[in-house]
């Protein structure tokens, strides 16, 4: 699997079952498990929405800019941008 959504820029439905998938497979065990506890959260309503991207975008870093559109995807299908 090369990636998700139709391209860099697409705001197609991403599905979050592949994109944790995906995440779980490119980033190391620490990366993943700091991406659960950022949207933990963001899901306890301690951090806000634009914090949360804003450290998904971290946690990713510049080689992953994929992962951080599609993340941006899914909270958008879920009313969360």
């Amino acid at each position: 699997m090369s990636g998700l959504g139709a391209g860099a820029g697409s705001a197609a439905y991403v599905d979050g079952k592949d994109f944790f998938r995906l995440a779980r497979s490119r980033l190391s065990y620490e990366q993943f498990n700091q991406f659960l506890a950022n949207i933990k959260s963001l899901n306890d309503h301690t951090q806000s929405r634009d914090a949360t991207l804003e450290r998904a975008r971290q946690i990713f870093g510049p080689g992953n800019e994929d992962l951080f559109i599609s993340f941006r995807a899914l909270l958008a299908h879920h009313g969360l941008v």
